[in-house]
C-alpha cells in the first residue's frame, strides 16, 4: 500500500500540477484579455475628450466672434447717438445762452432800481437797531450799577450790626452767637 499511496500521489501531484498550470494560462489570458480591453476603453475616452475639447473650443472661438462682433456694432451705434446728442446740444446751447443773456439784462434792471431802496431802508433800519442796542445796554449797565451799589450798602450796614451786636454781647456777657442770630433773624 506504501507503493499505492506514493502512486496515488505522484497521480494527484501531477494532476494538481496540471490544473495548477492550465488555470495559470487561463488567468493569464483573461488578464491579457482585461488590459487590452482597458486599453480599448482608454483610447475610445481619449477620443471622446479630445472631440468634446475640439467642439467646445470652437464653440468658444464662435461665442467670442459673436461678442466682439456685437460689441462693434453697439460701439457705432453708440458713436453715431453721440454726435447727434453732440449736435443737438450745440443748436440748443446757442439758443439757450442768448435766452439767458436777455433774461440776465432783465433781471439786472429789475433788481438794480430796487437795490437802491432796498440798500437805503436797510442802512435807516441798521442805525435805529444800533442805537436801540446802545440804549439797551447803557440801561442794563446802569441797572448793574445800582444794584451793586445796593448790595454794597447793605453789605455794609449788615457788617455795622453784626459788629455792634458783637459789641454788645462782650458788654452784656451774652453767648455772641445767640445774639447775632436774633438780629439776623429780625431781617
Amino acid at each position: 500500500m506504501t507503493r499505492s499511496k506514493s502512486v496515488w500521489r505522484k497521480i494527484l501531484d501531477e494532476k494538481l500540477g496540471a490544473i495548477e498550470q492550465s488555470t495559470t494560462m487561463q488567468t493569464k489570458d483573461a488578464g491579457d484579455r482585461l488590459d487590452a480591453l482597458a486599453n480599448r476603453i482608454d483610447a475610445g475616452l481619449a477620443q471622446g475628450h479630445q472631440k468634446l475639447h475640439d467642439s467646445l473650443a470652437k464653440h468658444a472661438i464662435d461665442v467670442v466672434r459673436a461678442f466682439s462682433d456685437g460689441g462693434k456694432q453697439t460701439t457705432a451705434a453708440l458713436d453715431a447717438k453721440l454726435k447727434e446728442l453732440d449736435e443737438t446740444i450745440i443748436a440748443r446751447s446757442g439758443t439757450l445762452a442768448q435766452t439767458l443773456s436777455e433774461r440776465a439784462r432783465e433781471i439786472n434792471d429789475t433788481l438794480g432800481d430796487r437795490a437802491d431802496e432796498i440798500a437805503g431802508t436797510l442802512d435807516t433800519r441798521i442805525g435805529a437797531f444800533r442805537n436801540q442796542c446802545r440804549s439797551s445796554a447803557q440801561s442794563c449797565f446802569n441797572r448793574n450799577r445800582r444794584a451793586r451799589k445796593a448790595r454794597c450798602r447793605n453789605d455794609q450796614r449788615a457788617r455795622a450790626e453784626i459788629n455792634e451786636t458783637l459789641a454788645a454781647a462782650r458788654r452784656n456777657s451774652t453767648p455772641p452767637c445767640t445774639h447775632a442770630l436774633a438780629i439776623l433773624g429780625r431781617r
